[in-house]
C-alpha cells in the first residue's frame, strides 16, 4: 500500500499542479507527503579578483518559506507532510530521498515539456523514473484530478508483468477501478501469437493475482503510439500504466523523436512502474 508519496517542487506552474493532484490523491490513499526541493549549485566567476566560487541558483531562505507554506496547506487538509531541501543532482537527491523516507510513489509534473515541440525525454519526469525503483506517476500540465475509475495497463508481454500488475491492482483496488490489460500490435499477421501470449497472462493472472475488476484486450493499428491514443479515448482511461524496460517496445513510446506521445500525454496521468 502507498505510504509515503515524494514530490518534487520547483514551484513553476506544472508543479504546482502535480501537487494539487496529490492533495487529492493522498486523502483518498490516507499517506504521508514529502516535499523535495533539488537547488543547483552554480559556477560565478569573478574576474577582478580572479577567483571562482559556488553559488546557489535559488534562494535557500526562501525555498524553505514556499515550501513550509505548501506543508501548512496540505496539513489543513489532514494531510501529513514533510520537506527535503537540498542542493545536488536531482537524481542523487531524490534516490537518497526515496530511501530516507522510506517512498512508495513519486508524483511529478512534466516538468519542462512546453508545446508539441517537446519531448518526453528532455523533462524531469524521465530523470526521476531513470534512478528509483519505485513507481513513478506523471501528471501532464493540463490534468486535473478526477475519480480514477479506469486504469489501463499497457503490456508487451514481460516477464516482470505480474509483478507488476499486482502493484497495479493494489492501487486500482483503493479506488475500486477497472484494470484493462492491453497490447498493441502492428503486425496483422500475428494476431495468433498475441493471443496465445495475452491467453498465458490471463492464466497467470488468475493464479497470482486475486483482484477481480480486470479485463485483457488485444488492440491492432499500424503505431502502438496510435493505439494507446485510440485506446485511452476510447475506453475513457483515466491513468495509463507501463512497466519501464529496455525492450524496444518501451524504447518505442518514449522515443526522443516521437511527439506523438504528447498527444495522450497531455490527458492522463502515466504510472510507470519498474520493471526489469
Amino acid at each position: 500500500m502507498i505510504k509515503n508519496i515524494l514530490v518534487p517542487v520547483d514551484f513553476t506552474e506544472v508543479s504546482k499542479n502535480a501537487l494539487d493532484y496529490v492533495k487529492q490523491l493522498a486523502r483518498k490513499v490516507n499517506c504521508k507527503v514529502v516535499l523535495l526541493h533539488s537547488s543547483k549549485l552554480v559556477l560565478i566567476t569573478n574576474e577582478v579578483l580572479d577567483t571562482i566560487y559556488t553559488g546557489l541558483a535559488d534562494d535557500t531562505e526562501q525555498v524553505h518559506h514556499k515550501i513550509d507554506a505548501m506543508i501548512k496547506q496540505l496539513n489543513e487538509l489532514g494531510i501529513p507532510a514533510d520537506k527535503k531541501v537540498v542542493t545536488g543532482l536531482l537524481g542523487d537527491d531524490i534516490k537518497d530521498a526515496v530511501k530516507e523516507f522510506d517512498i512508495d510513489l513519486i508524483v511529478t509534473g512534466t516538468n519542462g515539456a512546453q508545446g508539441a515541440d517537446a519531448f518526453f525525454f528532455e523533462t524531469t519526469s524521465v530523470t526521476i523514473f531513470k534512478e528509483v525503483s519505485c513507481p513513478v506517476l506523471i501528471i501532464p500540465a493540463n490534468c486535473n484530478f478526477r475519480l480514477i475509475r479506469k486504469m489501463m495497463y499497457a503490456t508487451d508481454f514481460l516477464e516482470n508483468d505480474i509483478i507488476e500488475l499486482k502493484n497495479v491492482c493494489e492501487i486500482a483496488s483503493i479506488f475500486e477501478a477497472e484494470v484493462i490489460v492491453s497490447h498493441v500490435y502492428t503486425n496483422s499477421d500475428e494476431l495468433n501469437k498475441n493471443k496465445l501470449a495475452l491467453d498465458l497472462l490471463t492464466v497467470s493472472m488468475k493464479k497470482w493475482i486475486s483482484y477481480s475488476n480486470i479485463s485483457y484486450k488485444l488492440f491492432y493499428n499500424k503505431s502502438v503510439q496510435d493505439g494507446l491514443e485510440e485506446n485511452i479515448e476510447g475506453l475513457y482511461i483515466d491513468m495509463l500504466c507501463m512497466a519501464r524496460s529496455e525492450k524496444p517496445f518501451f524504447k518505442s513510446i518514449f522515443s526522443k523523436s516521437n511527439t506523438k506521445l504528447m498527444a495522450y500525454h497531455t490527458r492522463v496521468p502515466l504510472l510507470v512502474m519498474q520493471a526489469s
